[in-house]
């Protein structure tokens, strides 16, 4: 399944991260500036526990995007996630 993540913060991030340890493909994409290194980063923090799991990395099925077209064109799933303020 292709499962679009809009939004990155915490809980967006999260959200990446767990469909992404399934057997799903996840594109993602944030109005932030910055947010790439903001969600690889907090990816990163998960990838111990992972492998302790031995379950796939979350960079293995992880799409991030240039614009909110390009995720949501082909997904099948559509997470959204609004910040507040």
């Amino acid at each position: 399944m292709r499962i679009a993540c809009i939004g990155t913060g915490a809980i967006g991030a999260s959200w990446a991260a767990l469909v992404i340890t399934g057997t799903h493909e996840v594109t993602v994409w944030d109005p932030a500036p910055g947010w790439q290194d903001r969600l690889l980063a907090i990816l990163d923090r998960y990838e111990p526990q992972l492998r302790e799991l031995h379950m796939p990395t979350v960079r293995t099925r992880l799409r991030l995007c240039a614009t909110l077209v390009e995720p949501v064109t082909e997904a099948e799933l559509v997470q959204e996630m609004r910040r507040n303020g």
